[in-house]
């Protein structure tokens, strides 16, 4: 109950941003280039009769022209789209050539298409992703990692699993901890399993709002 309160509050705070860029863009921002438009015409128009007005409107004209600016960066702030399944996959491959960079060789299988995602799912996933690759980089001394994100009836499974030295016990500190008190928010559960030579592994089963981000 409480994933489905949290999905249903960011899909409406998201929904409100756009529909707030949406209404500054249509009324301010129309009223501005409006204005600006007729500064223009009357600087043109006094240049000759009234030097001074043509000046003072050709100033404000653009003064206009940066608040109209200001408006647009304000709408493009606030217009944030929904994220959904192959956006985050793409950011993933766009790590995964970052990360293989450190000499870590990636493997990733996935079957999402086109599942909508919160906002904080996305960022979650791939955070997740990324702290467990480069915890088993830094110390696990792993060289390979594979990744799996498979979708299931209303939820996603995620399995990361390095050839790391592993460890006899594992203890939730730091990142992994972080992780978790992350996936408690989501509603989500977590595995963990590890032995020594025998790398790390981690389960995340995250629970998918169907229907709640459509667009």
């Amino acid at each position: 109950m409480v994933q489905g309160l949290s999905s249903l509050e960011e899909t409406y705070t998201l929904k409100e941003r756009h529909r707030i860029s949406r209404d500054i863009h249509d009324s301010v921002g129309h009223s501005l280039s409006t204005i600006i438009i007729q500064l223009g015409a009357m600087a043109k128009l006094s240049e000759d009769i009234h030097p001074v007005l043509s000046q003072m409107s050709s100033e404000l004209r653009d003064f206009a022209a940066e608040s109209l600016q200001d408006v647009r960066k304000v709408v493009h702030d606030l217009h944030v789209d929904m994220p959904d399944s192959n956006r985050l996959v793409n950011e993933l491959e766009m790590l995964f050539t970052q990360m293989q960079q450190t000499g870590l060789t990636v493997h990733f299988h996935h079957n999402v298409s086109q599942q909508v995602l919160t906002q904080g799912q996305a960022n979650f996933l791939y955070r997740t992703i990324q702290e467990c690759m480069t915890n088993g980089l830094k110390h696990g001394q792993a060289t390979v990692v594979r990744i799996t994100l498979v979708s299931a009836e209303q939820s996603l499974l995620l399995t990361i699993q390095d050839d790391g030295t592993g460890t006899q016990q594992v203890e939730f500190l730091g990142g992994l901890q972080g992780i978790r008190e992350r996936l408690t928010e989501l509603g989500g559960t977590m595995t963990v399993e590890s032995a020594p030579q025998q790398g790390f592994r981690v389960q995340i089963i995250l629970p998918i709002m169907e229907g709640v981000m459509q667009r």
